[in-house]
């Protein structure tokens, strides 16, 4: 099945597919296939297509990635955060099985939300390190080596009506 996502970045709209080449125009004839391209594109919102996704690195503030809910759109690989006010939102994050490594990693980044995420199955669920004003909420951590740990500067940090369980 081939599915198609598409959203506007700087007012030209760009489209996203699961079948797509990232060397490609992200148009509709032409689409990209990663969440990284996206990512890269210079959008605000990106919208994560159902199915599987490799992990990515969010190094521009602002941005906001929306999957289409933890039963369909999987990240499998680190999701890295190394911006300020990024929101992370409805998706699963799985398959980081380095040691010490996360599945979601927000590093000297603050503001970041992290809403309706599932994490589950990694070396260590959610790290946040350097990271104040943190937001981690409606969100399942579970199977991973360690649920949730923080480290550094975590004033104003929130983390609330998760399901944190076997860890």
């Amino acid at each position: 099945m081939t599915t198609y996502c598409s959203w506007r970045a700087d007012d030209v709209r760009r489209w996203l597919r699961n079948d797509g080449d990232d060397a490609a125009a992200g148009t509709a004839a032409d689409p990209w296939r990663s969440a990284q391209r996206a990512v890269d594109s210079g959008a605000r919102r990106i919208p994560l297509l159902p199915g599987q996704h490799a992990g990515f690195i969010v190094g521009r503030p602002g941005l906001r990635i929306i999957g289409s809910g933890p039963a369909a759109t999987t990240v499998v690989g680190q999701v890295q955060i190394m911006a300020d006010d990024v929101e992370v939102s409805d998706m699963a994050i799985t398959g980081v099985d380095e040691p010490y490594e996360a599945g979601l990693l927000v590093d000297h980044a603050s503001g970041v939300r992290v809403t309706g995420v599932n994490v589950r199955d990694n070396s260590f669920g959610i790290h946040l390190r350097e990271a104040p004003g943190a937001t981690v909420e409606t969100s399942e951590i579970s199977g991973n080596g360690a649920g949730i740990e923080i480290h550094g500067q975590a004033g104003g940090t929130l983390i609330t009506g998760n399901r944190i369980h076997h860890n």
